[in-house]
């Protein structure tokens, strides 16, 4: 298992999966830091999604895979079929993987692929770059703050596209239809102000790691 684990991240790392980073851990040679990017065209675009994995997280693996549709941990899965499980999920029509009381509601659909596109830009965006800044390892805060001014002006782009329409109207309880239990609106506005506020730092990171290699 050990060989096949280490197998696996060696092959990852030759040969990366669209969207898809893995950094072994130089410390660990069962443990590696896996970073997932939503894709274009879809509510998730641009987002960057942090799953540490270890060879000896079985029953975690185990109750993933319950969560993609396999009830059971099978001996022929390699990471990449993982990888591409979850990647499977980051799709444009999020919706069709949540339970069917949800899909049933027709108007939940845009909805819901709004709400995503709005805690992708806040969370998966914003919090989880500046999260990266502070954990290890620095190649994957290096490869997300490079990623993130590439793409600085798709992202503000995003947020003001979708403020013209949202900002300010409630985000309503998808999970249960009928009853607007949720209290938070859209604030796309305040959103594009922490995406301004981020950028410097990422340009700063960059220039500093960029230093330290010459």
């Amino acid at each position: 298992c050990l060989k096949r684990f280490t197998d696996d991240l060696r092959r990852l790392c030759r040969q990366p999966q669209p969207l898809a980073e893995v950094f072994p851990d130089e410390e660990c040679a069962v443990r590696a830091e896996l970073l997932l990017r939503g894709g274009d065209g879809t509510p998730y675009a641009g987002g960057f999604f942090h799953f540490s994995v270890a060879r000896r997280q079985r029953l975690s693996a185990a109750t993933a895979l319950q969560h993609l549709g396999e009830c059971t941990w099978d001996s022929s899965y390699r990471l990449e079929n993982i990888i591409h499980d979850m990647q499977f999920r980051l799709d444009d029509q999020p919706l069709k993987h949540e339970p069917a009381p949800m899909r049933e509601c027709e108007q939940s659909n845009q909805h819901y692929n709004d709400q995503i596109a709005y805690e992708t830009l806040r969370i998966a965006v914003c919090s989880s770059w500046s999260s990266a800044r502070c954990a290890p390892p620095p190649a994957l805060h290096l490869s997300a703050a490079r990623y993130f001014v590439d793409n600085f002006d798709a992202y503000l782009g995003r947020c003001h596209k979708l403020k013209k329409r949202l900002d300010g109207l409630p985000i309503r309880n998808v999970y249960n239809p009928g009853k607007e239990t949720f209290e938070d609106t859209f604030e796309f506005a305040a959103v594009a102000k922490r995406l301004e506020k981020l950028l410097p730092k990422a340009r700063a990171d960059i220039e500093a790691a960029d230093a330290a290699e010459n």
